[in-house]
This record gives structure tokens, C-alpha cells and sequence, in this order.
């Protein structure tokens, strides 16, 4: 094993200040190779051997502490294999916490073999770590400075029951904390699907929220839990996608913290339009052949009303074709093909109890020619 650096940094405990600074560190690492977050983890590591009185974990975070000083010194390699086993010991930190007993036989064979600077086949095939759990929110908040009468929770303008607020908090703080986790192991592999838990993260993080009235956050999370629906084979990926959604989980985390310290703030606007711009990617080939095919029927139902004013079966078929387009851009998220498809449903119904006029018969072929255009942008943008 390397020598390790002189640099001591006197016993830890499991408190939530070493979660909060492991749980940041390891992230760092797993995102950009940070040598010196590594360093960090180094120094946790033996605090952690120095307060530990039992042998394996004593044992444990010394190997930790040896892993973590290859890394820094570029004797391992920061590689998928060795980001995951740092992401381990975040499991393994938990774990004890819990004084739960971990698989001290499977964790540290990597560990070793990482250490001597090669990673066998087995740490390739690691799965997925769980994410670790932490304090709650509500500790930045000042502890239980509330309004006694009434029991609630001034945050700007929301008066918010203590107890869903309290609830609200341990919730929330879980689920950001394990979205953002999944998201940062999803840019070690962009080419896997996003795994329909991490897209049940977001959207419980939405349905949170909306039940305490943070309106901002309800719709910004729903809006990621929508993109991330669009994460999967046959979607098109490009290397922005993990930045992205890794911006966007991390502002999550930032708001819930405002939220906690009792400032009711907005996602920035940059980062939701680009949620947004996301949004209008292509879709997956099926759903690209079941655009073609009604926009195809709609214009032979259109021309045929057109050509024949008093024929209310097509233009009853042109009402029951955009309504499938409606449900479509409801599927895909695209709020742009949504507008158009309603403005055209409410002409065409109105226009459906009379005669078609030839003015009339003009504005449909425009409504139908907007929502072509936000049809043919979603499906075929590079």
C-alpha cells in the first residue's frame, strides 16, 4: 500500500456535517476526478479509523483512507469501476450510522486490488449504490421556531401546516439527495436508459411540493421528471443531457435548502428554459410514424370538409383526429404541439355547428399548418 501523507485530521463521528461533506466529495470525484476531493475523503476516512473502537471498521476506513490516497496520487485511476467504490463507502458510511453490519467480504477486495492500482473484473459489474440518507432540511431552519397558535410555517408569502412542513422536509431532502445520486452515476453510462425510479424521484419531488404549495418547485421538478421520461432507447442523447440534469438536480437541492432557511426562491430561468429546450428532442421512431400517420389523416379530413362545407362527418373527424394529437403532445410533454392542437379543436367545434364558410375553411388550414410546424420541430430536431 502507498505511504500515506503526513496530513491528519484528528477523529470524526457519524454526525450530519461528515454526511453532508462525504456526500459532496464523493460527487465531486464522481464527476470531474477531483484529486483533491479525494483528499477530502482521505482525511474523513482516517477520522473515521480514529474514532471507530471496533476492528473491521477500524480496518475498513484505514483501506478506505488508502483507497481514497491512490486516487489523489493518480496510482488508481479515477475510471467508472473506482467512482462506484467511492460511491460505496458513502453506503457503507450509512450503514454504520444505522449500526447496521456491512458485507465486509464484498467490499473489500475491490478495495484492496484499487489500492495496489488495478480493479478486478467483479468492481466493472458493481451496481448501483443507494443513495445516503441525511439530516433533515428543516435542521437549516433554526429547529422549532414556529408560531405557537397557530402551528405554521412562515416561508414568503406561504403559511404552511408545521407538520407537512416537517414532512415535506424529511421527504424531499431524501428524494433530491437520491435523484441526485442516480443522475450522477447515470453520466458514468449516458448510453443506458434512465431507470424509471430516478424519473419516480422527480416526480415525487413534484407531487411534494405541490401538496405544500411551493409552486416553483412542483413545476420545475415535473418538468425534469418529463425530460427524463424522454431518456430512453431510441432517444438521442449528446454529452449536455448529464450536465443538464445534473444542473437541474443540484437546483433542486438548492431551492429545498432555501425553502428550509425560509426563503420561497425560483429555479433561474436559464436553467428551466434549457429543461424546456430539452423537452423538444426527437422521440423515439414509433412515436415519429404515429405523428406521420395522423397528420396524414387529418389533412385528408380537412380537405375533404373543405371541399365539401356540409359534410359534418369530416368535420367531426377532423375534431376526433387533433384530439389524438392533443393526447400525443400530452404523452410527449411538448407544450408547443399542445397550444395548437387546442386552438384548433375549439375553431373546428365551432365552426362545426354551421356551414363551413370559405373564410372559416382558411382559418383551419392555418391552425393546421401551425400545428404541423409544432409537430414536425419535436420529431425532427437534431
Amino acid at each position: 500500500m502507498p505511504v500515506m501523507s503526513p496530513a491528519h485530521p484528528g477523529a470524526v463521528d457519524y454526525g450530519p456535517q461528515t454526511r453532508v461533506r462525504m456526500d459532496a466529495l464523493v460527487l465531486n470525484i464522481i464527476r470531474s476526478a477531483d484529486a483533491s476531493a479525494a483528499v477530502g475523503m482521505r482525511d474523513i476516512s482516517l477520522g473515521l479509523a480514529d474514532t471507530e473502537q471496533r476492528a473491521p471498521e477500524r480496518y475498513f476506513w484505514t483501506v478506505s483512507a488508502t483507497f481514497f490516497e491512490a486516487l489523489a496520487t493518480g496510482l488508481s485511476a479515477m475510471d467508472v469501476a473506482n467512482k462506484r467504490l467511492a460511491a460505496q463507502t458513502l453506503r457503507v458510511y450509512m450503514q454504520l450510522a444505522r449500526g447496521e453490519t456491512p458485507p465486509w467480504d464484498e467490499l473489500l477486495p475491490p478495495l484492496l486490488a484499487a489500492c495496489a492500482g488495478r480493479a478486478p473484473a467483479a468492481a466493472q459489474a458493481t451496481p448501483a449504490t443507494e443513495a445516503p440518507t441525511s439530516e433533515p432540511l428543516r435542521l437549516l431552519s433554526g429547529g422549532d421556531a414556529v408560531d405557537a397558535q397557530d402551528r405554521v410555517r412562515v416561508i414568503g408569502e406561504l403559511r404552511v401546516d408545521i407538520a407537512a412542513y416537517n414532512l415535506f422536509l424529511n421527504d424531499a431532502d431524501e428524494l433530491s439527495r437520491q435523484l441526485l445520486l442516480d443522475l450522477t452515476e447515470w453520466t458514468l453510462e449516458p448510453h443506458r436508459a434512465v431507470l424509471d425510479s430516478t424519473i419516480a424521484l422527480a416526480q415525487s419531488l413534484a407531487e411534494a411540493a405541490r401538496q405544500v404549495g411551493f409552486a416553483d418547485l412542483a413545476g420545475f421538478a415535473g418538468s425534469l421528471a418529463q425530460v427524463l421520461r424522454h431518456v430512453q432507447p431510441g432517444f438521442p442523447l449528446v454529452p449536455e443531457d448529464g450536465e443538464l440534469f445534473l444542473a437541474a438536480a443540484e437546483a433542486v437541492r438548492r431551492l429545498l435548502h432555501q425553502f428550509a432557511a425560509g426563503f420561497l426562491k425560483q429555479p433561474e430561468p436559464a436553467l428551466v428554459q434549457a429543461l424546456a429546450q430539452r423537452q423538444i428532442r426527437p422521440a423515439s421512431p414509433h412515436l415519429g410514424k404515429e405523428w406521420s400517420a395522423l397528420l396524414s389523416t387529418l389533412g385528408g379530413a380537412l380537405r375533404q370538409w373543405t371541399a365539401r362545407p356540409d359534410n359534418r362527418s369530416a368535420g367531426l373527424e377532423v375534431i376526433r383526429i387533433v384530439a389524438q394529437v392533443q393526447a400525443l403532445a400530452r404523452q410527449l410533454g411538448n407544450q408547443a404541439l399542445l397550444m395548437a392542437a387546442n386552438q384548433m379543436t375549439e375553431h373546428a367545434r365551432v365552426l362545426g355547428q354551421g356551414d363551413l364558410a370559405p373564410g372559416l375553411a382558411a382559418q383551419l388550414r392555418a391552425d393546421a399548418q401551425r400545428l404541423q410546424v409544432a409537430g414536425n420541430a419535436f420529431f425532427t430536431t437534431a
